[in-house]
């Protein structure tokens, strides 16, 4: 079914908002990840700093802790972005879609809004991402795990 150019002028329109408005919240993600890696590496350096002052184990071992709670906060956000980044791949394809066919009926199928991401929900399968890919994140918690137990063994 085609469609007159106002209303795939339309189509277009909204695609262009809902890209923008994903590629915001990627971004925005990319920061919040940013701050949760310093904040890990911070807290543990603490952690581990004031252990090994007090020659208190127990101190060291919260550093674990921390690198763990804050390991899997930023597994949370990429996986998020993940879902976003997905988004943003669809926008793309359904804007070249248009560009080279027009409006038809797989358009006409295409859900707007950001809601469609959020129903698909969160699936924890993606979390071995973290120690492969483009992110690379889960290495700078094994390295504060590593330094952990380092500092552990040299207390005992």
């Amino acid at each position: 079914m085609s469609q007159s150019p106002g209303e795939t002028g339309y189509v277009t329109k909204l695609l262009e908002i809902e890209y923008a408005q994903v590629r915001t919240r990627i971004d925005a993600i990319d920061d919040i990840r940013f701050k949760v890696k310093g904040w890990a590496i911070t807290l543990s350096s603490a952690l581990l700093a004031l252990g090994v002052n007090k020659n208190q184990g127990w101190i060291m071992g919260l550093s674990l802790l921390v690198a763990a709670g804050m390991c899997l906060i930023e597994a949370d956000y990429l996986i998020r972005q993940d879902a976003l980044l997905a988004r943003s791949d669809q926008l793309e394809d359904m804007m070249e879609h248009i560009r080279r066919r027009g409006v038809d009926v797989e358009v006409d199928e295409y859900v707007f809004g950001l809601r469609a991401v959020s129903l698909k929900g969160v699936s924890w399968r993606h979390f071995p991402r973290m120690f492969g890919s483009r992110s690379r994140a889960g290495s700078t918690y094994v390295l504060i795990a590593i330094a952990s137990v380092i500092g552990l063994i040299l207390k005992l």
